[in-house]
């Protein structure tokens, strides 16, 4: 079995998950758990909607980052490949078929 791995299709695959990543950064779910306590004064759910609105807030947010993480991973995993594909290129001797 070969496998081929493209420089260019991980870097593409590295913005997808990178702008994914951006999408939810501006999503402020939090915000919005915040405004179960205006709607039901008094009840229990007031309190419990602090808590929600913090939860939803650091999950997100560390979801975000954790993506744009992975993808910063793969852009410099796309870089060390070429780099890796022109030394090993260079080391071949001619006639020899040269990596992707």
């Amino acid at each position: 079995m070969t496998v081929a791995m493209v420089r260019a299709d991980i870097q593409s695959a590295a913005e997808r998950i990178g702008a994914a990543g951006e999408a939810v950064d501006g999503l402020s779910a939090g915000e919005h758990a915040g405004q179960i306590a205006a709607a039901l004064p008094g009840s229990s759910s007031g309190p419990a909607s602090s808590t929600l609105q913090t939860t939803w807030t650091q999950e997100y947010d560390g979801w975000a980052r954790r993506v744009r993480e992975h993808a910063q991973a793969m852009q410099d995993a796309a870089a060390d490949l070429e780099e890796t594909d022109i030394t090993v290129a260079a080391g071949m001797r001619p006639g020899v078929p040269q990596p992707i």
